[in-house]
């Protein structure tokens, strides 16, 4: 059977793509293609991906895979920069509660419980954070993740603690991004989560924040 788009990806077309189809048909063909590289990635990981591969099971001639994507590391990088961008719109929503949120360690505790979760439910989401550590070329992409991430976690830490600086609060913002980021990569280590290492970087971070927002809000008693 030919592989499916996945609902879970939005079309959003990665600068190494050799050409971005305009036609229906062709962007149909394209969303095949990325839909059986994610299919495989979750079946085997990284070192059974190679673009006859996923020629095969997305049932298109490899000569149509290569008109699109000049190579696997391309079908990555657009994997992996459609999966941080479903994370990153969902954190940079919900993290703006952080203001003014009476309880912000429960609402910590559901953002970093709901992005463990995107990466038990996306396609091949496990294995993509895996090859943005294991291939140099994607690399930027994890790092330009992590800093929007800690930039939109600083704001919202600014004005839940005015008397934070914006430097200070992004830098504690930056490696609360980091450390939970690489900790939910060792959670899922072995593909399914490890319940006890969530629960610890759940504690973590929330120690780690407590100084900078156990703060009480203006007119608030």
């Amino acid at each position: 059977m030919p592989a499916k788009p996945s609902p879970q990806f939005e079309e959003s077309a990665s600068p190494l793509r050799r050409r971005t189809p305009v036609q229906a048909r062709a962007r149909r063909t394209v969303e095949k293609i990325l839909a059986a590289a994610a299919e495989i990635l979750a079946e085997s990981g990284l070192p059974g991906l190679n673009t006859n591969a996923i020629a095969a099971r997305a049932e298109v001639n490899v000569a149509t895979l290569y008109s699109y994507f000049p190579d696997k590391i391309a079908i990555l990088q657009e994997l992996s920069a459609r999966f941080e961008d479903i994370r990153g719109r969902y954190f940079a929503d919900r993290i703006e509660a952080l203001a003014t949120a009476p309880d912000w360690r429960l609402l910590t505790q559901e953002i970093i419980l709901r992005l463990a979760q995107f990466r038990a439910e996306v396609a091949g989401g496990v294995a993509l954070r895996r090859a943005l550590q294991a291939v140099p070329e994607l690399g930027e992409i994890d790092d330009s993740s992590t800093r929007r991430s800690a930039g939109y976690l600083a704001d919202a830490m600014c004005l839940r603690n005015p008397r934070l600086s914006r430097d200070r609060a992004y830098v504690v913002a930056l490696v609360t991004s980091e450390t939970v980021s690489r900790l939910l990569d060792l959670a899922f280590r072995d593909r399914t989560c490890d319940k006890e290492l969530l629960d610890e970087t759940i504690t973590i971070c929330q120690a780690y924040m407590a100084p900078y927002c156990d703060v009480l809000q203006p007119g608030r008693p």
